[in-house]
């Protein structure tokens, strides 16, 4: 039992350890799920606060969909939630009340006093979702994924990424907004501080798509980066041109279109970055999965042969001692010509011979 109660006990530490590493990769994978639930509710929201930059008729005609379409899209995340223990996500939860409070405020009353006042409101909104979503990795432990190329498709698809195509919405709407009525001060320093902060998250979320992604050529080449960073760019000029210059001109729809392109590619890469960062997560439970599989088979196997070898010991010295102890008997008895019968040539068979 010395040798056999140790093995065992490191098989049973080995099987926790083993155990933890796969709750882990689970618990993130819940959390790519409720992620992928609030980057929905990202998308539906600069969707409302692109309508509530337009004229008073296109509000009219087009902001009731787009409230049921972020009414759908929170529903989701609350059901992503469900799934999980508020006591595991205490910090998220959190943030995902303050985020409820925001929305119940806009579904209410989506505008306000004037167009600047409805975009602050609603993209305060879009800042508490991507609050929620940095927090959502923190409590799923995303974040502190061990491997880096999973490490960085975290980054670039539930840190940088939301952050990124969050921003280039917020352009996209003060350039329109711009174009269409006119420019203020408020609104220009806006779009100096927005443009300023995308050329950061662009330089990071390129990083972590070539760590993360194009470091491996058979995957790199299922993302279209190129197409993302053309559109992307291509944005960026017309803001320079049109918008930041020292005239505002040029035509608010082109621009218009020209954002939606580099934020529908930006969002288009992050969910797919998203996904696979999904099946790498998959693919670590199986592996782990396997790997505690052969590790409990074979120390398993051992414990086994170590079982039976002490109790080939235990019989083989019992039998030997009790052949002894029968011939000492024998002998006591007066029988001098008993012969003990030895087996081996172990120490029993050895102390048989002797007598």
């Amino acid at each position: 039992m010395a040798f056999v109660l140790p093995l065992l006990m490191m098989l049973a530490y080995l099987w926790q350890a083993s155990t933890a590493q796969v709750g882990a990769a689970r618990m993130e994978r819940q959390g790519v799920v409720a992620i992928g639930a609030a980057v929905g509710v990202v998308q539906a929201a600069q969707e409302r606060a692109l309508v509530v930059a337009k004229p008073a008729a296109a509000q009219t005609a087009e902001l009731p969909a787009v409230q049921d379409k972020v009414r759908t899209a929170v529903d989701k995340l609350q059901a992503s939630y469900k799934r999980v223990s508020t006591e595991a996500w205490s910090h998220s939860e959190k943030t995902r009340l303050a985020l409820l409070g925001l929305h119940q405020a806009l579904m209410q009353t989506p505008l306000a006093a004037t167009p600047d006042e409805s975009l602050k409101a609603h993209h305060e909104f879009i800042d508490a979702t991507l609050a929620l979503v940095r927090d959502i990795a923190d409590d799923s432990g995303l974040a502190l994924d061990p491997d880096l190329d999973t490490y960085h498709m975290m980054n670039m698809s539930m840190l940088r990424g939301p952050m990124q195509y969050a921003n280039t919405a917020k352009l996209r709407t003060q350039g329109y907004l711009a174009l269409n009525t006119q420019m203020n001060p408020e609104r220009h320093d806006t779009i100096i501080r927005l443009s300023a902060v995308q050329v950061f998250l662009d330089a990071d979320v390129e990083a972590s798509f070539q760590q993360g992604v194009a470091q491996f050529p058979e995957v790199g080449k299922l993302f279209d980066m190129k197409g993302t960073d053309v559109a992307s760019d291509a944005f960026s000029q017309a803001m320079k041109k049109q918008v930041s210059g020292e005239h505002v001109e040029g035509d608010a729809a082109a621009l218009l279109a020209l954002g939606n392109a580099a934020v529908d590619k930006q969002i288009d890469l992050t969910l797919k970055v998203m996904a696979r960062l999904d099946q790498q997560l998959q693919a670590r439970i199986d592996r782990l999965n396997q790997t505690l599989t052969t590790q409990v088979v074979v120390c398993a196997a051992f414990v086994l042969l170590a079982g039976y070898l002490l109790l080939a010991f235990y019989k083989v010295m019992s039998g030997g001692m009790n052949e002894v102890s029968r011939c000492l008997k024998e002998i006591t008895g007066g029988n001098l010509v008993t012969v003990p019968h030895p087996w081996g040539n172990d120490e029993s068979a050895k102390l048989m011979i002797t007598l």
